[in-house]
């Protein structure tokens, strides 16, 4: 989903520490919000990158003995990647893009995420109509932003990318 060019230059930094303890831990969590997740009597960042530190290290997303040190990193790669999308104003490219559309919404905490950055995720082409000169395809799929690249799904979705980009032709799936 493209970003709104319009956009405020930052988010809320404890949003932020929110998302990513989400995304730390979704796929043990499903689509539980992030504020499930941090119980509200952490007060200080180094109780709350402890607390994160246990749990991943209980839900086995991160190996016995790691230290908060190694979510403290995470969070600072997340953190350059949010500033990194934030600070990018890309042009208009002359491609021809492929768009993969959820049919479902998105879930809770992507919602409050997409909203709060203003990204372009209510538009029918997610905004990226904006971005090309080229010929913008959309494919809608079932699923929602998370699940459409999982199984059963994931057959569903590969057969109309190939023929969109030309590399399928029939039924038989023969190049």
């Amino acid at each position: 989903t493209a970003l709104n060019p319009g956009r405020r230059p930052w988010t809320d930094d404890e949003a932020l520490l929110g998302w990513f303890f989400w995304e730390l831990l979704w796929l043990q969590h499903g689509s539980a919000t992030a504020g499930d997740l941090l119980p509200p009597g952490l007060a200080t960042l180094d109780e709350k990158f402890a607390f994160m530190t246990r749990l991943a290290i209980d839900e086995g997303v991160l190996p016995a003995g790691s230290g908060d040190a190694v979510v403290r990193r995470l969070f600072k790669v997340y953190e350059a990647n949010w500033r990194s999308a934030f600070d990018y104003r890309p042009g208009v490219v002359d491609y021809d893009v492929v768009l993969l559309r959820a049919r479902d919404p998105l879930p809770g905490v992507l919602l409050e995420m997409h909203t709060a950055i203003d990204s372009m995720h209510a538009d029918e082409t997610n905004g990226w109509r904006e971005r090309t000169s080229g010929r913008l395809t959309v494919i809608d799929t079932e699923g929602d932003h998370l699940t459409i690249m999982e199984e059963p799904r994931v057959a569903d979705v590969v057969g109309p990318v190939l023929r969109a980009m030309g590399l399928l032709t029939g039924e038989s799936g023969q190049h």
